[in-house]
């Protein structure tokens, strides 16, 4: 009997400049929107997408994350991905490919590889085969495969992953749907990942997010589908430092701001987003509602040199589409300042899931959403 798979990529795009647009109608081409344009009141580069080598053929992913810094003597730029077979997979980029431009953009030192010239998008879909997908690098790929490890058994998914904040400590945290989270340690002199920890983190099987402090990598933050938020110690992982107890749904993302020290926000099933202080874990300095839709990501708006401006998160919204939402610089009251629902697909609202900023303009945004299958590029200053 053949086993029923779940299929996905990752497809690494090339974002230029470009001095004639394409026409509206050419507009969307091979389920991305290649062309971004301004509107005549604001002075904005029109851009173009590219495909940037081949497709990597994977399993199904529910996370794909730059390493936040580069690795070893040669500098090597790493993604990782969490697949819905249960598998950690680790790809480099190739040498012979352009490397993501590395952006400062938290005070502890950590630094977000991010693509200035690149974008990563993830998809999934459904299909007949024996045997599950090993990810092989292709031909023609940037990627370069470095190992794959199987993380969860018995047919349950990686959920969510995070990289260490620390460039000489390269470890991964993993959310998994068996209602565990475990720690990674990677060699990438021999490409191998070893398990460090592994601990039962929540009461219900979708652990739906997990993310490694800014100041110190014995603190985590996880989130699941028991409505909690916990804050853990990985040395001593028998019962969470704190249970937050306040959402009222499932806990889908954790994000602490990389400019404002303390400050973690979280989003939920339950369409709201948090900022909590992480001295008191306990009850939210304040909230936002996205208006009818459950947050499944958020991103900060990254720093940008000699750039000053109020602190922004990027929330993909799901049936609210995609909001920006600035903090007061007093306050940290949170307000919407632009959203975006240009995503569409025939007789269903399409679910707004992945996004984030771009680092050549600071109100660039690549937004990616389910059913339509397409990547949008759009300025946060023109919607």
């Amino acid at each position: 009997e053949k086993k029923k798979m779940k299929y996905g990529g990752i497809q690494i795009y090339s974002v230029t400049p470009t001095q004639t647009p394409d026409k509206k109608e050419d507009k969307v081409s091979n389920s991305i929107n290649p062309t971004l344009k301004p509107k005549p009141d604001r002075d904005t580069p029109a851009l173009s997408l590219s495909e940037h080598g081949k497709r990597q053929n994977t399993s199904a992913i529910f996370d794909l994350k730059w390493c936040p810094f580069p690795v070893g003597s040669h500098n090597h730029v790493l993604l990782a991905q969490a697949t819905e077979d249960g598998y950690l997979g680790i790809y480099r980029m190739k040498s012979k490919t352009s490397a993501p431009a590395l952006t400062p953009e938290r005070r502890s030192g950590k630094i977000q590889a991010e693509t200035e010239s690149n974008v990563e998008t993830e998809s999934n879909g459904e299909t007949e085969t024996e045997s599950k997908t090993e990810g092989e690098t292709e031909s023609g790929s940037p990627l370069e495969l470095l190992t794959n490890q199987e993380v969860v058994k018995g047919g349950k998914p990686c959920l969510s992953l995070d990289w260490s904040g620390s460039p000489n400590s390269y470890k991964v945290m993993v959310s998994q749907g068996d209602a565990h989270v475990s720690i990674w340690s990677l060699d990438v002199g021999r490409g191998q990942v070893s398990e460090t920890a592994r601990w039962l983190a929540h009461e219900i099987d979708e652990v739906w997010i997990c993310a490694f402090d800014l100041k110190s990598n014995h603190v985590v933050y996880t989130g699941g589908d028991d409505c909690t938020l916990k804050t853990w110690d990985t040395r001593s992982t028998k019962k969470p430092n704190v249970t937050c107890g306040v959402h009222d749904a499932g806990v889908t993302v954790i994000s602490p701001c990389p400019t404002r020290e303390n400050v973690i926000a979280t989003g939920s099933y339950d369409e709201k987003i948090r900022l909590f202080d992480s001295r008191n874990m306990y009850r939210p300095m304040h909230v936002y509602e996205s208006g009818g839709g459950g947050i499944w990501r958020i991103r900060w708006q990254p720093e940008h040199s000699g750039v000053k401006g109020p602190d922004r998160i990027l929330a993909a919204c799901m049936r609210a589409g995609f909001q920006v939402v600035a903090l007061d610089e007093n306050n940290l009251k949170m307000g919407l300042v632009a959203q975006y629902k240009d995503h569409t697909a025939p007789g269903v609202t399409p679910l707004a899931y992945g996004c984030d900023w771009g680092k050549m303009d600071r109100n660039l945004i690549a937004s990616c959403s389910f059913y339509d299958k397409q990547l949008h590029l759009w300025h946060s200053l023109t919607v």
